[in-house]
């Protein structure tokens, strides 16, 4: 639990044309440094010493703090929801919690979680900047996202807001019930009709003044905190006021970081248990004033393109007051890693490829999640994750398939004598001007070193 962890370094993507995205774009200031990031890999954290040794010795009263302090919150929601009604389904949203449930709820959630806090070693909070708008003002806090604390610590600021979570979450015992009676929004990832959902619910949430703020991690996934990474557009497509905010996390001496990344950082009870073992620790929450919606009215600017705008807008503020830079990393680059990291594969972190800026540059063709997941696939099967040599390359094309858009898949090439697919027929490769495993290799390898990485991969991909 002790030992200091490794930061990777992925290497630069070259650059190509492709089919834009609904996504928020890149800051230009960040294209230099965007490469050399990895989100998803701890920093460096320095080695164990005689405090951190003796840190153990709040451990024991710390767990058995944290875990009542869980326990009575979950018994006060649980009776805050007796008597209500079965939720409806998506995307509908429950009616927002009154009276004394209401009550129950924030007294339970919100100082629930800052006792959570102080149990894991934060004993101060440092809030800067503007103060918190009221929800006439600005319903939505969009903030930053970096480990599960960030949800303790809005509980607490904000007062047992609602909040968007994945789905998977419910399976944490204990929690499902806390989430429930925080109203959370569920996002399935694995179902592509939910972002729309919870787009519908969100927007029920943010025009109804029945409902609490609401908290937002545009993000949506954890990262190292050393930069702030694509913004999905959920949270903006209702193009109304949101109030920026920015956490940052002092651990005792920084030896531990907070953050909480898969699959190159720590898992989640082993940053919880290493908080546990220090003296103290620090936050500080930026919260930047409220920023507005572009206005669309009296103009042809589709809704799509005014979110984006709006994220950006929003992103480039937060990246400015917190002298972070921005990247286009989002959860297809965690995924791809943890597929490759279930497979075996020595360096999962060169599956992360910046997947938002490789659907800008590739196209949805290679660049979707499904086309990347797809090519991953095929690059692994053929040499364990490992660069390939022309006789891999060949059968990693032969093999490799993306999305179609309907939740089918289709062969990218397939030159097997039962294709029927895309490329047309038993000649598929050849009709692409691959004629042998020898050309294949030549048309991919961009450095000549006589290997395709999973990068020159996708671009040889794209490029046919």
């Amino acid at each position: 639990l002790l030992m200091p962890t490794t930061e990777f370094a992925p290497v630069p993507l070259t650059s190509a044309s492709g089919n834009g995205e609904s996504t928020a774009p890149r800051s230009s200031s960040s294209a230099s440094t965007s490469a050399r990031l990895l989100p998803y890999a701890h920093p460096p954290a320095t080695s164990s010493d005689v405090l951190e040794v003796l840190g153990v010795l709040l451990l024991v009263p710390r767990v058995v703090a944290a875990i009542a302090t869980v326990l009575i919150a979950a018994l006060m929601c649980s009776v805050a929801a007796v008597g209500l009604p079965t939720p409806p389904p998506a995307p509908l949203m429950p009616p927002p919690l009154g009276g004394w449930r209401r009550l129950v709820v924030k007294c339970a959630i919100g100082y629930g979680a800052r006792i959570l806090l102080f149990c894991l070693g934060f004993v101060r909070i440092r809030v800067k900047g503007e103060p918190l708008a009221p929800r006439t003002k600005a319903a939505a806090i969009v903030s930053n996202h970096q480990t599960f604390l960030d949800v303790c610590l809005w509980a607490y600021l904000a007062e047992a807001p609602v909040s968007v979570s994945a789905k998977e979450n419910l399976g944490i015992p204990v929690m499902a019930g806390i989430m429930k009676a925080a109203q959370c929004v569920f996002v399935d990832r694995d179902d592509p009709n939910s972002a729309a959902n919870a787009t519908k619910q969100l927007t029920a949430v943010l025009t109804n003044d029945g409902f609490p703020k609401i908290v937002v991690y545009p993000e949506g996934n954890t990262s190292n905190g050393k930069q702030l990474t694509q913004f999905k557009l959920g949270a903006f497509l209702p193009l109304m006021p949101v109030q920026p905010a920015v956490i940052t996390y002092h651990t005792f001496g920084k030896r531990v970081n907070a953050s909480w990344v898969e699959p190159l950082g720590m898992p989640i009870t082993v940053v919880a248990l290493r908080l546990l073992c220090q003296p103290f620790h620090t936050m500080d929450v930026q919260l930047l004033p409220v920023v507005y919606p572009p206005t669309t009215a009296g103009s042809n600017v589709s809704t799509t393109d005014a979110a984006r705008e709006f994220a950006a807008l929003v992103r480039d503020k937060m990246a400015s007051a917190s002298n972070l830079p921005t990247t286009e990393h989002n959860y297809t680059d965690t995924s791809l890693m943890l597929r490759a990291a279930r497979r075996g594969v020595h360096d999962p972190s060169v599956f992360c490829v910046e997947a938002g800026k490789v659907r800008t540059e590739l196209g949805p063709r290679v660049g979707s999640h499904a086309g990347l997941v797809a090519a991953a696939k095929a690059f692994i099967d053929a040499n364990g994750g490992e660069p390939l040599d022309a006789d891999s390359l060949w059968s990693s094309l032969s093999s490799c398939e993306a999305g179609s858009g309907s939740g089918e898949t289709t062969p990218l090439l397939d030159a097997s004598d039962k294709s029927w697919g895309w490329w047309g027929g038993t000649r598929g490769l050849e009709r692409v001007g691959l004629s042998s495993p020898e050309v294949a290799l030549r048309a991919f390898d961009q450095t000549h070193d006589g290997k395709v990485t999973f990068r020159e991969f996708l671009h040889g991909v794209a490029s046919l």
